[in-house]
């Protein structure tokens, strides 16, 4: 935990260093702030907190996942350099309390010129514009399409593919115009998918020196109804609730102890796709927890543990 001090305007940046005279010497200016625990071997992750430290505030963002170490997963940024993007160009929470890879983009590799700090969001140049990424079920397959509207030196796309939104594999590389300034569609037909699942899919554009981008991910299932909890856990004073729905509707979130009493209730509206869900737990004992998600339809139960 490092406490921040100071204000920061509108449009301002606030640099945090390992030590102040390197970062003096490479960069010709002195941070904010310098603390040696700033030390990030590129797989660690970084969270904001107000009114209190990881124990006691509430987070307020987050780059990476909360005790999970970053090796091989999307959030990884050794020799990288990771920027926020600009809501015009991102397409995942942003800030929403929760990571999401679609809200970053990483430069990897990247060299010293992109390793300059004080670059605002939106400083970087992605190199599509990606307007859309949907899917569908034709046929005993799953049909895949993107649209770009501009592309600048891409080389690739990759799709990837889970069925619990978490460990995604590659399936197939589709390669890109290089550089265009017109609208594109891309289809690809997964033929080897398991229908019976849900599927995630995430889209990774590659350049021609190697850096890379994520889309949003996206879900789809054969069933014509899709409700679901796809991940539940408690974590630093937190619960997070992960909810798959392949509708827009109202939905109710109820906690109960292990008595059966309810603890929490409330209402949300979900969108299509995955949503995410938090509530504070701080006041919350230690033990086990059944969380219960109803809509018009459906009603679905699942437990957890707060430790």
């Amino acid at each position: 935990d490092i406490q921040l001090t100071g204000t920061v305007a509108a449009g301002e940046m606030y640099i945090i260093a390992m030590n102040s005279n390197d970062h003096n010497s490479a960069y010709g200016s002195f941070p904010d702030q310098a603390n040696g625990a700033i030390n990030g071997n590129g797989n660690d992750g970084y969270f904001l907190y107000y009114d209190g430290d990881h124990t006691t505030g509430t987070l307020y963002d987050a780059y990476g996942v909360i005790d999970v170490d970053g090796t091989g997963k999307v959030w990884e940024y050794l020799d990288s350099r990771v920027v926020r993007n600009t809501s015009a160009q991102k397409s995942g929470s942003k800030a929403a309390h929760a990571f999401d890879i679609a809200d970053w983009t990483i430069t990897d590799p990247a060299n010293a010129d992109d390793m300059t700090p004080a670059t605002k969001e939106g400083g970087q140049a992605l190199p599509i514009d990606l307007l859309s990424f949907t899917t569908k079920v034709h046929n005993n397959s799953i049909v895949l399409l993107w649209q770009t509207a501009t592309e600048e030196n891409n080389d690739y796309f990759t799709i990837e593919r889970s069925y619990n939104a978490k460990d995604f594999a590659e399936v197939v590389q589709v390669a890109g115009a290089g550089n265009s300034n017109q609208i594109l569609n891309y289809r690809y037909n997964d033929v080897n998918a398991d229908l019976s699942q849900t599927i995630y899919y995430k889209l990774k554009q590659t350049d021609y020196d190697g850096k890379y981008t994520y889309s949003n991910i996206i879900s789809v299932n054969s069933k014509s109804n899709v409700f679901e909890i796809i991940d539940s856990y408690a974590n630093n004073g937190i619960i997070n609730i992960s909810i798959n729905s392949n509708v827009e509707n109202a939905a109710s979130i109820e906690l109960y102890d292990i008595t059966g009493s309810i603890i929490y209730n409330n209402k949300i509206e979900l969108k299509k796709g995955i949503n995410s869900y938090k509530i504070d737990a701080t006041k919350y004992a230690i033990g086990l927890y059944f969380i219960r998600v109803g809509n018009n339809v459906q009603t679905l139960n699942t437990k957890l543990i707060i430790k």
